[in-house]
């Protein structure tokens, strides 16, 4: 089972997040497992990570699923779902599950994939981020500054954003950033 825990499962479009929907459906499944199946538990943000090695003991899973919480940075699922296929090789009946928004450029086509099980919270919709963001003195200017800003798309269909940068006390500069399905883009 892999939780998204990306920035945008904290959207309160499903109340009260979509990361709490998603935990209530992993306790759900967890309640389903019949007498001797196993599960591991992951979590796919920025870094994927194992939540809960494999066991069968209803109560270790739950109590891992409570754990998870919410990142701000984007999903890593397609990593999840690499470790899951790893950690699955020679399991009888192997199935992957994942809870998510989909708002990730690889969703449609993890969800057409047989052995995974893809359930959506939320609406999905853009998912936008800065994912970095520096400045420092201009060298020709000592004055001013260079900002530099990297945004990615991680959603499934291109976008335009503007981003509008000011400093303390001076004129905001508005810049409009085009950004294909899946991609990131820097701006000075």
């Amino acid at each position: 089972l892999i939780l998204d825990v990306s920035a945008s499962m904290s959207a309160t479009d499903v109340k009260p997040t979509r990361l709490a929907a998603a935990q209530a459906e992993a306790q759900r499944i967890v309640q389903g497992l019949q007498p001797g199946e196993q599960m591991t538990i992951l979590s796919a943000g920025s870094v994927v990570r194992t939540v809960c090695r494999w066991t069968d003991e209803p109560q270790t899973l739950q109590a891992a699923i409570v754990s998870v919480t919410p990142t701000d940075g984007t999903t890593r699922m397609t990593d999840g779902v690499e470790l899951a296929r790893w950690l699955l090789d020679g399991k009888r009946n192997p199935k992957i599950v994942l809870l998510t928004d989909g708002c990730f450029s690889q969703a449609a086509a993890l969800a057409k994939d047989e052995q995974v099980y893809l359930k959506r919270f939320g609406q999905g919709g853009r998912n936008l981020a800065i994912t970095h963001l520096a400045a420092r003195p201009d060298p020709l200017n000592p004055r001013q500054q260079l900002v530099l800003i990297e945004t990615a798309n991680d959603s499934d269909a291109s976008a335009e954003c503007q981003l509008q940068v000011a400093a303390e006390g001076g004129k905001a500069q508005v810049t409009t950033v085009q950004l294909a399905a899946g991609a990131a883009t820097q701006t000075t």
